[in-house]
């Protein structure tokens, strides 16, 4: 029996539906902490007063961000090249990481 091309990609599904399935389940306990993490901006005075705080907010915004575009992006990678399904299913999930890491560095006030 010969091998086409069509044969390797018979699996292609399980390693974006795992990603999506735990980048999707860990979502929920992620976005509440970003709405706590507004509340390092208490003691700042305008928009102006607490850049570094601010800023951190700003990144953490475009990490979320950027996690949804992973998650959906990671399905058409993951059917047309075989190298990059593993890595395109790890970015969803290191991004979120990198959510949690920035709103855990805040530093209030500042």
């Amino acid at each position: 029996m010969t091998r086409t091309r069509a044969s390797h990609r018979g699996d292609w599904w399980r390693v974006p539906s795992r990603s999506t399935l735990i980048t999707t389940a860990c979502l929920p306990f992620v976005l509440p902490l970003r709405g706590f993490a507004e509340m390092a901006t208490d003691p700042c005075y305008g928009p102006g007063s607490c850049p570094r705080t601010h800023a951190g907010l700003a990144l953490s915004d475009r990490l979320l961000l950027a996690t949804v575009v992973l998650t959906l992006l990671q399905w058409p990678v993951a059917y047309l090249s075989r190298r990059a399904r593993v890595p395109a299913g790890l970015a969803p999930g290191l991004t979120l990481l990198a959510v949690v890491v920035v709103l855990f560095t805040l530093q209030p006030g500042t």
